[in-house]
């Protein structure tokens, strides 16, 4: 994969942001200045993100639960969302120049940067915790399960969640059964350059694949969580962390069990989109009852040339069971398609001031 590149890189890019008009301004992180949201209609659909220092982005999406399924609305659970997997910290740094694309000089940067990174100022959570954060400020009861090493970066990523409300990790992985490599918290460089320009550096660019080896099936604690919760949400690094077969077999099993299943392809959308991880796109695609992209990531992934086709292209698939397709446009809005109206909506950007 290309450092640089959007398409391939396993971490998330500009952090675009949509958010429904009902949700008060002061629920968004205090860091955020004037931002360009898009408040996707009247329904408490939330894809939130931040951005800093024009670098780095998360897609969340939260409150989908709510309308998509009948059975999830009447089921009694302890959480109203479960974020599984891509738990990591971003640590931003600044360079000259952004490096250069060939694997051998990034695998020696991240080398780098991992032996001695900066300090906590250049810190910030990323991965999936950006959308549990913004579930819980909506009120959610919110959980996640995925791994974090005994170390500090782990430990800052558990305390800035229990700030926020969210419930204890349930982890994927034992300590007793880690490796080295496993030890330390996954670590997401992110790099800026005077222009503004970015790149990102991680463990999930070079592999070995899936990272969290020997996890071959959920851990007690972590299945009683996603059998208690009334969706899942999971975005494409996942696949990079476990088996794409465990993963379906989990998200089927939840679904069965009630859960409505939220999936964000990310920044993973064009890897999964060719290749031998195709088939599992193609699976994720039928079986979630939400789908979210940029457009961008919807190209990659549809084919389809323009927000509103290629979010039709998702509910027309002959296996789809989507009842909701998303498309954001950053600063232009979102388009929403929706199973059980023909309509399609479409939402202009809105300013919001913090």
């Amino acid at each position: 994969m290309l450092c640089g590149s959007q398409h391939l890189h396993a971490h998330a890019r500009a952090r675009d942001t949509s958010i429904g008009q009902h949700v008060p301004c002061q629920l968004l992180q205090p860091s955020l200045r004037k931002k360009q949201l898009c408040p996707s209609l009247r329904i408490q659909w939330l894809t939130s993100a931040e951005s800093r220092k024009s670098a780095c982005a998360k897609t969340a999406c939260s409150q989908a639960t709510a309308a998509v399924q009948p059975v999830a609305r009447q089921k009694a659970c302890t959480y109203d969302v479960i974020a599984l997997g891509n738990l990591c910290l971003d640590i931003f740094v600044s360079v000259p120049e952004l490096p250069p694309t060939e694997v051998h000089s990034r695998q020696k940067l991240l080398s780098q940067l991992t032996a001695s990174p900066p300090s906590r100022a250049a810190w910030e959570v990323g991965g999936n915790t950006n959308f549990m954060i913004a579930a819980a400020r909506l009120g959610m009861q919110v959980a996640p399960v995925g791994h974090l090493g005994p170390d500090e970066y782990g430990q800052y990523i558990k305390d800035v969640l229990q700030r926020e409300g969210v419930h204890e990790v349930r982890p994927l992985i034992g300590l007793e059964h880690l490796d080295e490599s496993l030890k330390q918290t996954l670590l997401c460089f992110v790099l800026v350059a005077p222009d503004s320009a970015h790149s990102f550096c991680s463990r999930y660019d070079f592999g070995p694949w899936p990272l969290l080896p020997g996890v071959t099936a959920m851990p007690p604690p972590a299945w009683q969580a996603l059998q208690d919760t009334r969706a899942i949400y999971l975005n494409g690094c996942l696949f990079d962390e476990l088996p794409s077969n465990m993963v379906l077999s989990v998200l089927l099993k939840a679904k069965s069990n009630g859960a409505v299943i939220c999936f964000d392809p990310g920044p993973r959308s064009w890897v999964l989109s060719s290749g031998p991880r195709r088939p599992t796109l193609d699976a994720l695609l039928d079986l979630s009852d939400v789908v979210v992209m940029t457009e961008e990531e919807a190209l990659a992934v549809t084919g389809q040339t323009g927000a509103q086709a290629a979010a039709q292209w998702v509910l027309n698939r002959p296996k789809s069971s989507t009842q909701w397709s998303i498309v954001k446009q950053g600063s232009s809005g979102s388009v929403l398609c929706s199973r059980q109206s023909p309509g399609v909506y479409n939402q202009s950007a809105l300013e919001v001031w913090l």
